[in-house]
């Protein structure tokens, strides 16, 4: 509490700096920011835990099976405040506010003034939340009337305690759960691509005085805001490729019109053909930034637009731009698709690694793991956008599907959310998620193969019976009763 007094302390001081000596014969204000609290999402996501001292309670991963198709994060914690869910909807609704071709602070915080409040030159931010109160104060009785810096005392003495009082509690609590709230407003809007994973948030508070010339008493009130920073004269929450209202704009049809020409050719026959397709393009679209050998990766790399664009070089997508490119498509087909962000190592000895993947809902209602990046590896000196070494080994995984020696795709991925850094350490724990047990299984029902693709054909015990260039040979050449298998893929001959 004390750390908070000063802080309020120094306030007032800069308040009594600002105002004139005769600035009291009518009521007057002020605008005074307190603090500032930047937020880099990329370091925070490794350093938060689902059963947090802090107060912040998450549902167990496990718990959203049962969940409705369209799972967000900020479902995922049980005790938001309100007014903080207020907010996170407030900026959804913003962000595809701008997605449909319209303008507000995240995209022009210059001259939205209808969203943002603009306290100087060159800031701009959104109001989450505000107190505002009007108290009655005392004074001695021999205090000069005519000296207006020893009335501003006792105001300012007045305003500190109800501070103290009122609204540092609601400050601490938004301390606490802002970066979750972060995290969530990130993770549930892939689509806001000009957005980087660096934000601001703080406090400030307008502050108006009328002496009375009564005895010994007189009024204050005071409007505290808690805001969202969008920009000031040292930060920009938009990356660099978007800091001007018209290349958001043009940013958006761009994003549009690469979502609308990758699903022009979207299977739409089934969902795993559907999932499959989008995995195949966009590894065979990209090739992971090399920038992270030389000073750090870009943050383009991080948007989905990346991704989206089919981009190479240092400017590639990283993991957190093929997931989010990922969930923009999936969620356009409404094919239920989350972000999953923790770590990852290829083997049991292997150093961990920062990862971010996806989790997909199949038609069978089960979820399963898609890792886009590691369907796409860089092998030696080919970084060409299609490479030959794209896959699908990391499609449509269970949690205890094998991946490596004595290593399931639980302990290769395991979600940072659900365990802290420290027990990632040791890589010997359970841990709750979303995924089934096992990888999808393709082969249930009737499903239509290309004829032009190769078939591998089993019989019903499963004993491989023969290859065939197309469909149409192997039709022509199967006795009746036997199953049709093509990567997986079951067609029941009629």
């Amino acid at each position: 509490m004390e750390k908070n007094t000063n802080l309020f302390k120094a306030a007032a001081t800069l308040l009594l700096m600002l105002v004139a000596p005769d600035a009291f014969a009518q009521p007057q204000s002020a605008f005074v920011t307190l603090d500032d609290h930047v937020i880099d999402l990329r370091e925070l996501r490794s350093s938060i835990e689902w059963a947090c001292d802090d107060g912040v309670s998450f549902r167990a991963p496990e718990m959203d099976s049962a969940a409705p198709d369209t799972i967000k994060w900020i479902d995922r914690i049980h005790n938001m405040p309100d007014y903080l869910v207020d907010f996170y909807n407030r900026y959804c609704h913003m962000v595809r506010e701008v997605i449909a071709g319209g303008s507000n602070c995240l995209s022009d915080p210059e001259s939205d003034f209808i969203n943002a409040i603009h306290p100087g030159e060159n800031s701009c931010s959104v109001v989450i939340t505000q107190i505002t109160r009007k108290i009655e104060y005392s004074f001695p009785t021999d205090v000069d009337y005519m000296d207006p810096y020893a009335k501003q005392q006792y105001a300012l003495t007045a305003v500190n305690n109800d501070i103290n009082e009122y609204v540092l509690p609601i400050r601490n609590e938004v301390g606490t759960f802002f970066p979750y709230l972060f995290m969530c407003m990130s993770y549930d809007n892939p689509d806001a691509f000009w957005i980087g994973n660096s934000i601001n948030w703080g406090s400030s508070y307008s502050y108006s005085w009328n002496f009375m010339q009564c005895a010994a008493r007189d009024t204050v009130q005071y409007t505290f805001y808690i805001l969202f920073k969008i920009k000031d004269n040292s930060f920009d929450y938009r990356i660099e490729n978007f800091r001007t209202a018209k290349a958001v704009k043009d940013g958006v049809e761009e994003f549009k019109a690469l979502v609308s020409s990758i699903l022009d050719s979207v299977p739409d026959n089934n969902r795993y053909e559907q999932v499959r397709y989008l995995n195949n393009w966009l590894t065979r679209h990209n090739c992971y930034s090399l920038a992270g050998g030389k000073d750090d990766f870009p943050d383009i790399s991080f948007s989905s637009i990346s991704a989206l664009r089919g981009t190479g070089g240092d400017d590639g997508p990283v993991c957190e731009g093929y997931s989010r490119a990922f969930k923009v498509l999936c969620d356009k087909l409404g094919i239920p698709c989350i972000l999953a962000v923790g770590y990852a190592r290829t083997a049991l000895n292997a150093k961990p690694e920062d990862h971010m993947w996806n989790e997909v809902k199949m038609d069978d209602g089960l979820w399963y793991a898609v890792d886009v990046t590691w369907n796409d590896p860089v092998r030696g000196d080919n970084t060409a956008l299609e490479s030959g070494y794209e896959n699908e080994f990391w499609l449509l995984l269970g949690k205890n599907d094998i991946v490596a020696t004595n290593l399931t795709f639980a302990q290769s991925h395991p979600n940072s959310i659900s365990q802290g850094r420290d027990r990632m350490d040791n890589w010997d724990f359970d841990y709750g998620t979303l995924i089934a047990d096992n990888r999808y299984d393709v082969s249930d029902g009737v499903i239509t193969v290309k004829d032009s693709a190769p078939v591998t054909v089993y019989s019903l015990v499963g004993t491989k019976t023969g290859t065939y260039c197309s469909m149409g040979q192997a039709l022509s050449s199967l006795p009746d009763g036997l199953y049709i298998i093509n990567n997986h893929k079951v067609l029941v001959r009629h």
